[in-house]
């Protein structure tokens, strides 16, 4: 579809729990085998047709709101035409004005989410499935702060105005300034990790009015809303690990590398952990960018890339062979697919050279820096903020993910 058209059909797909897919500039040769993975997958994946959820909660606790992909919503009953685990139904709990407030008093009061799930197996079964939840409530913010889920939370502040991206804007740099600004959330990971995620997020396609096609602002907005958190978290802080190091380490060894783990450590998201020495792998969610510096060691090309030409031209899973360095290149790339369970088509590989066509998409990704989307680098908002935190939290991240 061209001009509007995404934007008119996705509202039929997330009101029937479905989802969509966008290929821009779609060429056949490339994009082909990447359509037919994912349309395999969403055949193939274990499905709940025509379900029907319904939600309890405890005495003095009500719903307050439910965001994902459903088509009618009510105060406890929700219909989902077909349900699966790559989707997420967020639900807001609020405490009853009447009766809430003496449970909010007590410590240890316990909250009981009860769900119950029926729907149509593949099989043409009629089943039902219930999950019970339980917790226990305090009345104290630093308690609550230090069991917040990370991924989770960002699902739900995600939310805003769908209609108006500038507001939506607004609304995260305000959660930002308040998480900031929170003692309840000092020295907690909830606020040495959340602001970033929200940083991260107000750099996605879906919250920007200029220089971004309808379609491409459609097709991420519905990612927002329907997909699961952990999907979520690493589209707002993709993963930036550097590879040269390990690689070095294999062509000087025996070959007892070969196997053995590639690294783990995740850099900060800027321009200043790149080296022109170095390889970098970035998983952004939607594709891994293998970015090779201009200055890499001759040998290393040689054995990851069959020489610094084949860097140039390598293409997908061309550019592994059997040497050492290569063999830990391979494993990088494998685990990053394992973690989403992605085939290599719905999770393709990209090498780029600095300079190089396709760098920009790998710039844009270091969110800590200015970017096309939001000319603000991560420290600068905490600056504006005046936070009393903001360069304990910059500085402690990378250790924090």
């Amino acid at each position: 579809a061209d001009g509007a058209g995404l934007s008119l059909l996705a509202p039929l797909a997330l009101q029937t729990g479905g989802g969509i897919w966008y290929y821009p500039r779609f060429s056949a040769p490339e994009d082909m085998v990447r359509m037919q993975s994912e349309l395999l997958r969403t055949v193939a994946r274990p499905i709940a047709w025509e379900a029907e959820l319904r939600l309890r909660v405890s005495c003095g606790w009500h719903i307050a709101g439910v965001h994902g992909s459903c088509a009618e919503k009510r105060q406890d009953y929700f219909l989902v035409p077909n349900c699966h685990a790559e989707q997420a139904l967020k639900v807001n709990l609020a405490q009853d004005p009447s009766t809430g407030s003496q449970a909010s008093r007590d410590e240890g009061s316990p909250l009981v989410v009860q769900a119950a799930l029926l729907y149509t197996s593949s099989a043409g079964q009629r089943l039902v499935r219930v999950l019970t939840w339980a917790t226990v409530t305090t009345p104290y913010p630093t308690t609550v702060m230090r069991s917040v889920d990370v991924p989770a939370a960002l699902s739900l502040l995600a939310g805003g105005p769908r209609d108006d991206p500038a507001a939506s804007r607004e609304l995260i740099k305000e959660r930002c300034r308040r998480l900031l600004h929170s003692r309840a959330a000092e020295g907690c990971e909830v606020s040495q990790l959340l602001p970033l995620y929200l940083f991260g997020l107000l750099k996605s396609p879906a919250l920007q009015t200029s220089q971004v096609n309808a379609d491409q602002r459609t097709f991420d907005l519905a990612q927002l809303t329907s997909c699961a958190p952990d999907h979520l978290a690493t589209q707002c802080i993709p993963t930036l690990v550097a590879l040269h190091g390990r690689m070095l380490d294999a062509l000087s060894a025996d070959g007892s590398l070969h196997t053995a783990p590639a690294p783990t450590e995740r850099l900060s998201l800027t321009v200043r952990s790149l080296a022109q020495d170095g390889i970098y792998l970035l998983n952004s969610g939607k594709a891994l960018l293998l970015w090779v510096g201009q200055h890499v060691d001759g040998a290393l090309l040689e054995s990851a890339f069959s020489g610094a030409a084949q860097a140039e031209d390598a293409v997908g899973e061309q550019l592994v062979c059997a040497d050492a360095a290569a063999a830990v290149l391979a494993i990088a790339i494998e685990r990053a697919r394992a973690e989403r369970g992605a085939t290599v088509a719905e999770l393709p590989l990209k090498v780029l050279r600095p300079g190089g066509m396709g760098e920009n998409e790998f710039l844009c990704a270091l969110i800590e820096d200015p970017t096309h989307g939001l000319q603000m680098s991560v420290q600068s908002l905490y600056t504006s903020y005046g936070s009393p935190r903001g360069q304990h939290v910059a500085d402690n991240q990378q250790s924090a993910a």
